[in-house]
C-alpha cells in the first residue's frame, strides 16, 4: 500500500519489507518442519488418514515448500533491494514522494 501512494523510501515501507522477508523465511522453516514431523510419523499417517487427504496435504505442501515460498521470498527481495515495483502495474514507475499534481486534467475532478 505505501508503495502505491509513493512512500517507498522511507523507514516505515523498508522495516515492513524487512518483516514479509522474514515471516516468509519463518514459514519455509514451519514447512520444513512439518515434512520432518510427517516423515517421523509415517506409520500413524496411513493409518488415521484417508489417502485422498493425505495427497492433497502433500500436494498443497510440496507446492508451498518448492514453489510458491521461495518465488514469494525472491521476489520481495528484489522489491526490497533493487527497485521497488508494483507487480500489479508493471509498466508503471512508482509515484514519487511530493506534492500532489493539478487536478484539473482528471475525469474525475470537480
Amino acid at each position: 500500500m505505501l508503495l502505491k501512494v509513493g512512500l517507498s523510501n522511507t523507514l516505515f515501507w523498508n522495516a515492513n519489507q524487512w518483516i514479509i522477508i522474514h515471516m516468509f523465511h519463518c514459514r519455509m522453516v514451519i514447512s520444513y518442519y512439518m515434512w520432518w514431523v510427517s516423515w517421523n510419523h509415517w506409520e500413524e499417517m496411513n493409518t488415521h488418514i484417508p489417502l485422498v487427504q493425505r495427497l492433497l496435504f502433500f500436494i498443497g505442501l510440496f507446492l508451498l515448500t518448492f514453489f510458491i515460498s521461495p518465488m514469494w521470498t525472491h521476489k520481495r527481495t528484489l522489491q526490497l533491494s533493487c527497485n521497488p515495483v508494483d507487480w500489479n502495474f508493471d509498466n508503471m514507475p512508482p509515484p514519487e514522494n511530493g506534492p500532489i499534481q493539478d487536478q484539473a486534467h482528471k475525469p474525475h475532478a470537480c
